[in-house]
């Protein structure tokens, strides 16, 4: 069993059981439901639904160059705006250059995972520890390289755009609850994610940017855990954050090949509720 994907973190985010039920949940003081994530990304990789043909075995990395492809690349760039996940920089240059640039970024990356044939986070932790490194490293600088349209120092940007064409690979990236506050406590030290995030990637990665490194150890740290959770405990915690997410089954299966970035994010910010909810006091002073 992992110490961060389970259902007793899972449980404390949303609130369920809770001995405090009279204080707010995780879910609530930080506003991220599980239905309105899930739901928000639909309208996105519908484009990628639409564009299979039958006998397609490409999916979930089906996206082709087309009208459809662009379409999600206008939506997921206007819905970041309306996150305000631009700020506190000018969107409309930012949204320009993203514009250009993005298909050819998401295009190259669908192409690197067909060819380690990875299409969700758990492949990864199945490969040898050489194409693991490899891919992380493809991972952490595709997240760096977009998140310097904005901000190199933080990848924020790139992991919330790759994450709404790619959510079964990309863990969303926060600064004030991921970064602050479950990250800030976790320990992230190199012997701890050696196996997963070893000195010569690390090297490699620090050459390129801050995002791109501290992406990297986000990411090492859910490669970790998705590797400590046995097939029937993954399966067991899924069954729970669907049924907490008041979404059918099939909505999300029609939608989404894996929800494992999803369920580790979740997992992971439960396991701090308490300090999240000392933060929102402070916040509140």
């Amino acid at each position: 069993m992992g110490k961060i994907l389970n259902i007793k973190n899972l449980n404390s985010y949303c609130g369920r059981f809770s001995r405090e039920s009279k204080k707010k949940s995780p879910q609530e003081i930080i506003g991220w439901y599980l239905y309105s994530v899930l739901m928000e990304r639909i309208p996105v990789l519908v484009f990628r639904v639409i564009d299979l043909e039958d006998g397609d075995t490409s999916w979930p990395l089906s996206w082709k160059n087309g009208r459809n492809f662009k379409l999600a690349i206008e939506l997921t760039l206007n819905m970041l705006k309306a996150w305000q996940a631009y700020r506190p920089e000018e969107s409309k240059y930012i949204i320009r250059d993203l514009k250009k640039d993005l298909p050819d970024i998401i295009l190259n990356f669908r192409k690197e995972m067909q060819k380690f044939n990875v299409k969700r986070a758990r492949d990864i932790i199945r490969k040898r520890n050489c194409d693991s490194q490899e891919i992380l490293r493809i991972i952490s600088e595709t997240v760096g390289e977009i998140s310097s349209y904005k901000n190199k120092q933080n990848p924020m940007m790139g992991s919330k755009i790759l994450n709404c064409f790619f959510p079964e690979i990309f863990p969303v990236w926060d600064t004030m609850w991921i970064k602050n506050i479950a990250l800030k406590k976790e320990n992230l030290d190199s012997v701890s994610l050696e196996n997963w995030l070893p000195p010569k990637v690390i090297n490699i990665l620090d050459k390129n940017s801050k995002a791109t490194l501290e992406y990297a150890r986000y990411f090492s740290l859910m490669l970790k855990e998705l590797k400590n959770t046995s097939d029937k405990e993954y399966k067991n915690i899924r069954k729970v954050f669907i049924r907490s997410a008041e979404i059918d089954e099939e909505i999300i299966d029609n939608f989404y090949y894996d929800i494992g970035p999803f369920l580790f994010e979740f997992c992971f910010l439960g396991k701090y509720s308490q300090s999240i909810r000392k933060e929102k006091r402070k916040i509140r002073r």
